[in-house]
């Protein structure tokens, strides 16, 4: 994607505000008292498992689902019963969405056609836009002649070229391989970083949320369980849930029998008289082979453990069923809130 139309693609954030969402289909209720500020240009991740309310919460904000209580602001706009056409908010879907007997030009310039932007105001955006994903030389291309990456950046397009308050997008890497779709996470967080544009992101993917946003919400059978800016939740997640989910966790008890956890990249192989402020006996499963290190997959009784190594670190002797000793450092372990 090219930054050469930027300063000529006029955008701007938008905060968001939604205040005691309720949700229902019939007597199941799917969205539980959401309560989220989104800041102005923020690129914020709704992550969760499948079922746990991200996508619909998404549809709310874009007008799609009506909701049953609560309200939704936009730069402080109770925007809660305004028609999706009127909301100023462009959508990226999984499946692209694109109109497959239209040409690439005439996909990304349908959302200016129903706002009756005409003439040459028209074209002039829409080139703007393809330019700014790299996909002008493509304009008069069916979107069936175009690879998943190439549909995905002119779904993009056709999303920016309204100048929206605020971008929606859900699941929009979940169908391409993961050579695009890293590509394309690169791409996208430098394009938000250039427009700073309020973006937000649905996915269940965890590296994919850690790698893009600068704050996530964790969703959980419609209910928000913590959310924050990125680094917080990784390195101070308020339950195991949170820990376990948002990358790898261990977890342990204590003398008090409470939980806490520790990364698997926080643990080591203790070495002989190394004092350490925590350490475990664990049995080794296996050694997985990572590239840039190594995985030890162990039990420590009945819970599994595992420890991130570096290839410095010598590994002979330790085959399945041998005995290790592990220690990490206080200052690493996550001490859980709920």
């Amino acid at each position: 994607m090219k930054t050469s139309s930027l300063e000529r693609f006029e955008l701007q954030g938008r905060p968001v505000s939604i205040v005691g969402v309720n949700k229902s289909y019939g007597n199941y209720q799917v969205l539980h008292d959401i309560q989220l500020d989104i800041a102005a240009g923020e690129f914020c991740t709704l992550l969760g498992a499948s079922g746990s309310g991200k996508t619909t919460m998404l549809k709310v904000l874009a007008g799609f689902e009506p909701f049953d209580q609560g309200r939704i602001e936009v730069a402080g706009r109770d925007i809660s019963h305004v028609p999706v056409s009127k909301r100023d908010i462009g959508m990226v879907f999984q499946n692209y969405a694109l109109f497959p007997h239209m040409t690439v030009r005439d996909n990304v310039s349908f959302g200016l056609e129903m706002r009756n932007v005409r003439g040459q105001e028209r074209r002039r955006r829409v080139d703007e836009a393809l330019e700014l994903v790299s996909m002008q030389d493509y304009s008069e291309r069916l979107p069936g002649s175009l690879s998943g990456g190439q549909q995905q950046r002119v779904a993009l397009a056709r999303a920016l070229v309204i100048r929206p308050d605020i971008l929606l997008m859900d699941e929009p890497l979940g169908a391409l391989d993961k050579n695009l779709r890293q590509s394309i996470q690169l791409q996208l967080k430098q394009l938000h970083r250039e427009l700073g544009i309020t973006i937000v992101y649905v996915t269940h993917d965890q590296e994919e949320a850690l790698h893009l946003s600068d704050s996530i919400v964790i969703m959980e059978k419609g209910r928000v369980v913590q959310s924050g800016p990125v680094r917080d939740l990784y390195f101070k997640p308020n339950s195991s849930f949170v820990a376990c989910f948002l990358g790898e966790c261990n977890l342990l008890r204590d003398e008090a029998g409470r939980a806490f956890g520790i990364r698997p990249e926080d643990v080591r192989i203790r070495s002989a008289n190394e004092r350490a402020d925590h350490s475990v006996q664990a049995q080794v499963e296996s050694v997985i082979f990572m590239g840039s290190g190594s995985k030890i997959v162990a039990r420590v009784g009945d819970s599994a453990f595992t420890a991130n190594v570096a290839n410095t670190t010598p590994l002979d002797g330790y085959e399945r069923g041998a005995i290790v000793e592990f220690a990490f450092d206080e200052q690493r372990v996550l001490r859980f809130a709920a």
